[in-house]
């Protein structure tokens, strides 16, 4: 074999070696992106997710400390003389506008108020060193028992105190949000938790936030907020826990209480990095896609979650289905 003809066979193989190359990677691009199964042998369906898009105009979420920290500015404590205590939170500087819910202020048309106080540079949070302090004196201008809250006017505003900034709109199921509240069960008020917005409520004719954030007596009134330091809710003070006063709804009562009146604009934050997590409300709608409420012929009820769409295939926990 000459030269040249021994160059021309090797040119040939690596061609060939490349196109059957290439046929093998397409193959196993096109297996990937579909699920085969086996007869007999379940295969979950595999799709991959794309990784979330870096976007500058989505606003960047606050550090649960900065959010506490803003929210503080906010919140209060509410005490009704020889009664119930709770939270509130300042929504109108000017004004000198406080809401709360329904039941704490219920009780009495006065009401005492007394705002975070720092001494030597710390956070006061002992009960009875703040009892023995100074209080503002509140006036009870309304109240609405089906939202739970109620309108309280001060006699002043410490300085330093700031109106909240209210969301835009609802939260949505999936997104976190944080409370602070001043629980009975603990002898240490500004008391922080966070969670995230299990769903919402309209069966009682007014819009509610069910979320994870645990709350107690006395967090009634708290402020409820989302991951820009902004009002979404506002705590019921009632037997259901984590259950809150949407921020439609705090609206709509601010607007017939108060002729005129305007919510403090919302705080411009910084956007989001690069390389953020999935968004709440982003999974949840992935999830819901998946999901089912499951009824059995004997009225049990549960849940359960899609394995297979092409067979048709469920997965629910026993004590569901029983022997259903």
């Amino acid at each position: 074999m000459g030269a040249s003809t021994y160059r021309w066979v090797l040119l040939f193989s690596g061609l060939l070696a490349l196109v059957l190359a290439a046929l093998g990677l397409a193959r196993w691009r096109a297996a990937e992106g579909e699920s085969v199964a086996a007869p007999g042998r379940i295969e979950p369906t595999l799709t991959r997710t794309a990784a979330p898009a870096s976007s500058g105009s989505r606003p960047q979420p606050l550090a649960p400390a900065d959010i506490y920290a803003r929210t503080l500015r906010s919140a209060a404590w509410v005490i009704v003389p020889d009664g119930a205590k709770g939270t509130g939170v300042l929504v109108d500087r000017t004004r000198k506008l406080l809401v709360t819910a329904d039941p704490v202020a219920s009780e009495r048309s006065a009401v005492e108020v007394i705002f975070p106080t720092h001494a030597g540079g710390h956070l006061l949070v002992e009960r009875d060193v703040l009892r023995a302090g100074p209080a503002i004196p509140g006036r009870v201008l309304q109240r609405d028992p089906q939202r739970g809250l109620a309108l309280i006017e001060l006699a002043e505003v410490p300085e330093g105190a700031e109106a909240i900034a209210l969301a835009a709109d609802s939260a949505q199921p999936g997104e976190r949000v944080h409370v602070l509240g001043n629980p009975g069960s603990l002898e240490a008020l500004w008391a922080y938790s966070t969670g995230a917005v299990r769903q919402r409520d309209d069966s009682r004719g007014v819009t509610l936030l069910i979320t994870q954030a645990p709350t107690h007596a006395g967090d009634g009134g708290a402020p409820v907020v989302n991951d820009r330091g902004q009002l979404v809710g506002i705590v019921r003070a009632d037997r259901d826990g984590g259950r809150a006063a949407d921020v439609r709804e705090v609206r709509a009562f601010l607007s017939a209480a108060v002729p005129g009146w305007e919510p403090p604009h919302p705080a411009e934050v910084p956007a989001r990095a690069a390389g953020e997590p999935f968004p709440g409300p982003a999974l949840y709608q992935r999830l819901l896609a998946a999901t089912a409420w499951v009824v059995t012929t004997g009225k049990s009820k549960g849940t359960g979650w899609l394995l297979d769409l092409r067979r048709r295939l469920l997965v629910t926990n026993y004590h569901v289905v029983g022997d259903s």
